[in-house]
C-alpha cells in the first residue's frame, strides 16, 4: 500500500499505480485534496461544520477559546454548529 507524500495517508495501491503509470507523483491524496465544507449531508440532515478553532474534543471553540454553542449535537458531528442539532439549544428555545 503506498502514502500520500503530502499527509502521509495510506492510498489504494490501483490508484497509486494509475498515478505512476501516468507519470504523476504521489503528492495529494482524496482526502487532502477535499477542499472547506460550508454544508454536510448527514442522515441526520445537514450539517454546518464550524470553521474555526477545535479543543482537544473536537467541539468547536469561540476566538476567546470558550466553547461556541455548547450542547449535545443531535447529529452525532461534535463540530457541527447549526442550531437544530443542538439539544441545549432546542431545550431553551422551548
Amino acid at each position: 500500500m503506498a502514502n500520500c507524500e503530502r499527509c502521509g495517508c495510506h492510498m489504494k495501491d490501483d490508484t497509486a499505480n494509475q498515478r505512476l503509470q501516468r507519470g504523476r507523483d504521489l503528492w495529494g491524496c482524496q482526502q487532502c485534496q477535499a477542499g472547506q465544507q460550508f454544508k454536510v449531508k448527514t442522515a441526520y440532515g445537514v450539517c454546518t461544520p464550524h470553521q474555526g478553532e477545535f479543543d482537544e474534543l473536537d467541539r468547536p471553540l469561540t476566538k476567546n477559546g470558550d466553547l461556541f454553542r455548547p450542547g449535545t449535537r443531535l447529529c452525532g458531528y461534535s463540530d457541527c454548529v447549526d442550531l437544530d442539532h443542538i439539544a441545549a439549544t432546542l431545550a431553551a428555545a422551548q
